[in-house]
């Protein structure tokens, strides 16, 4: 597997690729921004919620990782679904 494999290029991505990553990362901003605010309005129950949330994103991202390493595509996910999803983690 070389590097390009790994990596996002702007370049390559057709147009509603590159809609959707941006869109993408949008939603992850305003998500953050979220969660920043609960933070500071009720720290307590937005701890458990944000480990919560980290746990899953730490498990889905490890197996799909390891799923990759092993076979090198996700079954069913495009070439830029996963190379964002590898950006992304």
């Amino acid at each position: 597997m070389s590097t390009d494999e790994l990596t996002l290029d702007p370049g390559r991505l057709t147009g509603a690729a590159r809609t959707l990553v941006r869109i993408s990362f949008g939603l992850s901003g305003i998500a953050a921004i979220i969660l920043g605010i609960l933070l500071f309005v009720i720290p307590g129950r937005t701890l458990q919620l944000a480990a919560i949330l980290l746990g899953v994103n730490f498990l889905v991202a490890g197996m799909m990782r390891i799923w990759l390493g092993a076979f090198g595509r996700l079954p069913g996910v495009s070439t830029v679904s996963s190379g964002f999803s590898s950006v992304r983690c």
